[in-house]
């Protein structure tokens, strides 16, 4: 399937305008945030922001990735995501 502009520059507009900071306090999930160190488009920092909005959360930092972490470090993103889901699914290990 082809990616039409028209369609695909509306969708990122809308995402950039949208801040759903606000809502981040009602996650109840278990959350992982992952971010390339090199991630120029959302970064490290706003990441940060990101993960400490949320109740239960592991941020990660990906060594020598940017903002497609998954696709440059696929080792160490499927590494951490296994990890996180190991974690999170463990009985022994769960709260409630």
């Amino acid at each position: 399937d082809a990616i039409r502009p028209p369609g695909y520059r509306q969708a990122a507009e809308s995402m950039a305008r949208t801040d759903l900071r606000g809502e981040l306090a009602r996650v109840a999930a278990p959350t992982l945030v992952l971010c390339g160190e090199k991630d120029r488009i959302t970064g490290p920092d706003a990441s940060q922001v990101l993960a400490g909005g949320l109740h239960r959360t592991a941020y990660v930092i990906v060594k020598d990735a940017g903002h497609l972490a998954n696709q440059e470090q696929p080792e160490h993103f499927n590494a951490w995501l296994l990890s996180h889901l190991h974690i999170v699914t463990d009985t022994r290990t769960r709260k409630g």
